[in-house]
């Protein structure tokens, strides 16, 4: 997992700014994980794909922001330690932008699958595992998680 890689690789030694860099660095990999994945159920949401597959997108989606939930977590020192210096590093401001902007179109992504969800007819509705109520309770508590 990600979220271990950054537990590994942290160092109480380093500066503050280049461990909060390298957290930086693995959330922004994380959340291009999770644009291809809004985009990716945009298209199922858009294709009339099965409820099915749509669960499955849901599932490695949450999982994602959980593994960037973890990161933040770790991070919470560090991110103080910023927030009251005085000198910004401008690589982690720089890195803060970037992920700003990403989550900002991932928002954009996820408005218009939310759009498409309560308004298509999706395939395999009454598909006796996924019930619509299963899928929307899903679909909105995935969403309301970012």
């Amino acid at each position: 997992m990600m979220e271990e890689n950054f537990y590994n690789g942290f160092d109480s030694r380093r500066n503050y700014d280049e461990t909060l860099l390298q957290g930086y660095v693995q959330e922004k990999n994380l959340y291009v994980e999770v644009f291809v994945l809004a985009k990716k159920l945009r298209d199922a949401l858009k294709g009339g794909e099965p409820i099915g597959e749509i669960v499955d997108i849901l599932e490695k989606k949450n999982l994602a922001m959980k593994r960037i939930e973890a990161i933040e977590k770790m991070m919470e020192k560090e991110k103080k330690k910023y927030r009251d210096s005085t000198g910004k590093s401008e690589r982690v401001a720089e890195t803060i932008d970037e992920l700003s902007g990403l989550i900002e179109e991932i928002l954009a992504v996820e408005r218009e699958n939310e759009v498409l969800f309560t308004t298509s007819s999706l395939r395999g509705i009454n598909d006796k595992h996924y019930s619509r109520e299963f899928v929307v309770a899903r679909y909105l508590s995935e969403a309301g998680g970012q």
